[in-house]
């Protein structure tokens, strides 16, 4: 009969846990960071659509975070309700399986790294991209292949570790009435177990709010469920920049509308190597503007609105669900266990019923929420406006927040680059040993490189419209060959990212760097 075995451990990461179970004593042994709730058959760093006392997180796919659940001598390892976070499992032979919320963590316990020459990591965790049925799932790892698993549960039983489907409810959504009063519904009942006096840390909602559409509609949703603060980034991008950011996109205004607090988080260089956790997740680190918002997140349930392009803008063709563009959120996967605070974002809710949301965009009764152009979300719109913000007070053309760093001229810290060129050469003897060249340890060619690849870009861009323009030939631009040329350093490209070959292992340096928060006790 299995039986869970709990050991806080004080200087870990407040809200990371791993698992060794054994199927030989019947135990799974957890240890967890000290923002890890747990009780006598469950364990968690989660909030979800129920009453928190039953722990029934492991019976709904509306979960923020992730824990483990006790049930009939099987163990469900229940991952969050959406792709933007994910489990990390191992089965080390002899009946022993490992599972961890954090990677890292789960490295250091079972002795493995990744490939240090290998520079195809960015491709592996893009594979998301395609959705939860034909992502790659398993990393290589020099102790054996780690399996990833986004969104669905692992349920471990009689020595042995499956994936099974997260529980879906019956959710028909005929009009726009029903879809609004399912989201208003999820996010009281998500708040209501979140700031539940039965946690030994009560975990306190934040909002995150902008010029744009999706958080905008999430924190006014969230506002009539309670919701008394925000966070808003100052600046952000209209596309692929160099540069730092400098597009104003201050939800502020509107944050001051609702009544709400507001903090508005300016771009800085926090801290040394801050820029670990990020790419430790994710190899691309496109979320890394959070960490000067550290101190703002701590303790709480951030409500975000990631994937709200998918599923809410009248002009994206429907997908399968859980197919998307980017992989907005994935690189908070580890900071947010550093920091202490889980994600929520709120647009998944309704992923598998995204064919009857957009129809409902596209109806008549829609109609009047449909604004001219290419940004365009009705369903947003009319949330926002019925909330109180007037029509030109939002989302008049779209932005970007995020920083996606390999965009950037200088992509890592003073500090983390030093760490990074220390650590390039410290491990040359590895590319050589595998018969591949080292990359060059020169932020000065980095730079350059870096430059004139984006030069072919914007010339290429230029030259193609410019011809289809006059031609009439709209094809041209979206040819293979000159589709590659517009899109060279960019990690949301179909084909591809290019970059210089020193931004190409930055992943297992922040791998690396991160193990070690996770080595002051044994297994």
């Amino acid at each position: 009969m299995a039986a869970l075995v709990f050991t806080g451990v004080a200087d870990w990461p407040p809200l990371a846990w791993r698992a060794r179970c054994d199927a030989r004593t019947g135990d799974v042994s957890v240890l967890h960071g000290p923002r890890v709730e747990t009780a006598d058959d469950w364990f968690c760093e989660a909030a979800w659509d129920g009453e928190y006392e039953r722990g029934d997180f492991d019976r709904t796919d509306l979960v923020a975070g992730s824990g483990g659940r006790l049930r009939g001598g099987a163990v469900t390892f229940v991952a969050s309700g959406s792709p933007c976070d994910r489990l990390h499992s191992f089965d080390a032979g002899n009946r022993v399986v490992w599972v961890s919320n954090s990677l890292p963590c789960l490295l250091t316990a079972i002795g493995g790294e990744v490939d240090l020459t290998d520079p195809g990591y960015a491709s592996l965790f893009l594979s998301i991209r395609r959705g939860i049925d034909k992502y790659e799932r398993w990393l290589p790892t020099s102790a054996g292949p780690v399996q990833l698993t986004y969104f669905d549960n692992l349920r471990w039983a009689d020595g042995t570790i499956t994936v099974v489907p997260k529980p879906f409810g019956a959710r028909t959504f005929a009009d726009f009435a029903s879809y609004r009063s399912f989201l208003a519904r999820s996010i009281a009942a998500m708040l209501a177990n979140a700031r539940s006096t039965m946690r030994r840390h009560v975990v306190r909602p934040l909002g995150t709010v902008s010029s744009g559409y999706d958080s905008t509609t999430v924190t006014v949703l969230a506002q009539q469920a309670g919701l008394e603060e925000v966070i808003t980034f100052d600046r952000g991008y209209v596309g692929p920049s160099l540069g730092a950011p400098t597009e104003k996109d201050s939800g502020a205004a509107v944050a001051h509308m609702l009544g709400l607090a507001c903090h508005q988080i300016e771009p800085r260089e926090s801290e040394p190597l801050q820029e670990v956790p990020f790419f430790a997740a994710n190899a691309a680190g496109e979320d890394m503007q959070f960490v000067d918002a550290a101190r703002q997140l701590a303790g709480r349930l951030l409500l975000t609105g990631y994937y709200g392009d998918n599923i809410w803008s009248k002009h994206t063709e429907v997908p399968e669900p859980f197919v998307r563009r980017n992989t907005d959120g994935l690189s908070l996967t580890e900071f947010r266990l550093w920091t202490g605070f889980l994600h929520c974002p709120v647009p998944y809710w309704a992923v598998r019923s995204i064919a009857q949301v957009h129809a409902i965009t596209h109806s008549a009764e829609m109609a009047p929420w449909d604004v001219d152009g290419r940004y365009s979300r009705p369903i947003c719109r009319r949330i926002i406006e019925e909330g109180g913000i007037p029509r030109g007070a939002f989302a008049t053309r779209k932005r970007a927040t995020g920083a996606f760093p390999l965009w950037r001229r200088s992509f890592l810290s003073a500090s983390s680059s030093a760490d990074y060129l220390r650590w390039l050469r410290a491990h040359r003897h590895r590319w050589l040993r595998a018969k591949r060249i080292p990359p060059l340890t020169s932020l000065r060619f980095d730079r350059i490189a870096m430059s004139a690849a984006r030069l072919v870009e914007t010339s290429a861009e230029r030259a193609a419209w410019s011809v289809a323009t006059r031609t009439g030939w709209s094809a041209l631009p979206h040819y293979p060959a000159i589709e590659r040329l517009r899109t060279l350093t960019s990690p949301e490209a179909p084909n591809g990212a290019w970059r210089p070959g020193l931004r190409r292992h930055l992943f297992p340096w922040a791998l690396a760097a991160a193990m070690t928060r996770y080595r002051t006790v044994g297994p």
